[in-house]
Order: structure tokens, then sequence, then C-alpha cells
């Protein structure tokens, strides 16, 4: 399983991101950023949702694509 086709359970990084830089449209790289780690520090599950995400991509990638 691909981590780009994978449904995160909990929270999806993307889709995190995206709701704050509508939320926040004048917001800088900078600014969107700190409120992102705010997110995911204060959400249940939304760490350790980034977490597996990126376990998952880059396992992959050393790994190839092996079950």
């Amino acid at each position: 399983m691909t981590a780009k086709g994978k449904s995160w359970r909990r929270s999806n990084p993307s889709d995190i991101l995206k709701r704050l830089i509508a939320e926040n449209p004048k917001a800088g790289k900078r600014t969107l950023l700190a409120l992102f780690l705010e997110h995911v520090r204060s959400s249940d599950g939304s760490l350790d949702s980034l977490a597996e995400y990126w376990f998952a991509t880059n396992y992959e990638k050393q790994r190839g694509d092996q079950p």
C-alpha cells in the first residue's frame, strides 16, 4: 500500500494545511507552519498520523514496493 493511496484514520496532514490556508489566506509560510504545528500537537492522534504517513512514505522509498 502506498502512502499516497492510504486513507489516514485520524487526520490527513494535507487536509489540515488546506484548511489552515483557507482560514488564514494572508498568512505566510512561517505563520502557517506555526499554526500547523500547534494543531497537530494539540489534536488527539494528529501527530501519530503524521508520523505514520512519514514512515510509510519513506519506508517505501527505502525498501521499494514490497509487501
